[in-house]
């Protein structure tokens, strides 16, 4: 029923879209039958949609896609970058890792996690914070660290990838 009411409002005469035409085409006009009529307004509707989903919608769209796959390449390559940069740092050391316990020295490659800080207290509360790039790895370190530790408290910042983990080495280690 809409579709015919809306047929109908655009060929009230108290609309002066006839006077916008030119003069061939509203002798063009005025010759075909209201079937036809009828025909050629329902073609010029879907013509009118058709370009907006063509010439707006569409690229609007496309570049709001490109745009998003843009930000998560950077974000990929921010972390890798991030990634690279702790792996170096985990390599040439630092005297931060004076106490660093070699088991766990020599567990950072095997599971892929990354020392951003330690703060290492022999018989007391030690503080570590990590960087991991595979959560089942990040979860199998963890299991590991808690066979050779006690670890008083952990948080896990996901969107960061990153770990905090404070632990205590027994006395008998």
């Amino acid at each position: 029923m809409r579709g015919r009411e809306l047929i109908r409002s655009l060929s009230l005469p108290d609309i002066p879209w006839h006077a916008l035409l030119p003069a061939p085409v509203r002798i063009w006009w005025s010759q075909q039958s209201g079937r036809d009529q009828q025909a050629v307004k329902v073609l010029g509707l879907f013509l009118c949609l058709a370009g907006f989903y063509v010439l707006i919608w569409q690229p609007v769209h496309q570049q709001l896609t490109e745009q998003q796959a843009k930000s998560e390449r950077l974000q990929a390559r921010l972390e890798k970058a991030q990634l690279a940069n702790y792996a170096l740092f985990n390599k040439q050391g630092d005297n931060s890792y004076e106490g660093f316990p070699d088991w766990l020295k020599g567990q950072l490659k095997t599971y892929r996690v990354s020392v951003i800080s330690h703060q290492f207290n022999e018989g007391k509360t030690s503080t570590l914070l990590l960087r991991y790039s595979q959560q089942n790895k990040a979860s199998d370190f963890l299991q590991q660290i808690a066979r050779r530790a006690r670890i008083t408290s952990f948080q896990v910042d996901q969107s960061k990838k990153e770990i905090r983990l404070n632990y205590r080495i027994p006395s008998d280690n």
